[in-house]
Formats: structure tokens, sequence, C-alpha cells
């Protein structure tokens, strides 16, 4: 679960750097609304759990399972300290809960800033076709002779 949690961190992070560094460029995909209303959903639920003073369901998970695999925490391997160092550290809880609340802020002012393209599959482009007007004769130039 430690790994889903840096890879959550990673995809709201580097997601926002992304859009930025996209929204400046003019590179499109930052602008797929699917990725778009996920980065900011994503953080928006993070917020309110944490303003609501929740734990982490992630967290939550992880404990449910070794709890029914029977076991106990046990001694993390190499990775996950460092992981774990990287994504956690001691601090009161409401500086989770602010920076939490900076970032979806952050987020959701770069929605305004950077917009998602919406784009309607119920009207595809329309392409400019040449066609006889009514009433004229075919002259028959674009039929081929066999």
């Amino acid at each position: 679960m430690l790994i889903v949690h840096v890879a959550v961190a990673a995809f709201l992070a580097g997601g926002q750097l992304a859009i930025l560094a996209g929204g400046l460029s003019n590179v499109g995909w930052v602008r797929n609304p699917w990725f778009r209303v996920v980065h900011l959903g994503l953080i928006t639920f993070i917020a309110g759990q944490s303003m609501l003073g929740r734990v982490c369901p992630l967290t939550q998970l992880e404990q449910y399972l070794r709890q029914v695999a029977w076991q106990p925490p046990s001694q993390p391997t190499i990775t996950q300290a460092w992981l774990s160092h990287l994504l956690f550290f001691d601090a009161p809880s409401w500086v989770f809960t602010m920076a939490d609340c900076v970032a979806a802020v952050v987020i959701l002012v770069t929605w305004f800033a950077v917009p998602p393209t919406w784009r309607s599959k119920m009207r595809p482009a329309i392409r400019s076709v040449a066609l006889p007007q009514a009433g004229s004769v075919a002259t028959g130039d674009n039929v081929s002779n066999s």
C-alpha cells in the first residue's frame, strides 16, 4: 500500500507540474478532461478526508488486510523505509490538513487557468466535401472507363 500512496502523491504533484508546463507550452494532453477530473477529484477527496480528520482509506485498507492475514505490522524493508521517509514525517495534523487544502486550491485555480478541453462525441468534425449542385448534370470526368 505504501507504493500506492507514493504513486498517488507522484500523480498529484507530477500531474500539477505537467499541467502548468503543458499549459505554458500548449501541450494538448494536459487539457484531457478525464485526466483533469481524476486529478481534481482525487485532491478534493484527500483534502476533504483530511479536513474531516479521517484516516486515509489506503492506510485503513492496509491495516485491514494485515489484520485479515494475521500479520502484525512488520519491520519495513529498506525500500519501504525510504518511501515512508519521503512521504510521511512527524508534524502536527493541522500541517497535513493545511498542505492538502492548499494543494486542492492550487489545483482548482489551475483548472480555470489551464481549462480542460471538452469535445463532444456527438458532434463529429464536419469535413468540407464538394457536392454537386441540385439540377446539375454529372459530367463523368471523375468516372474511369474500363
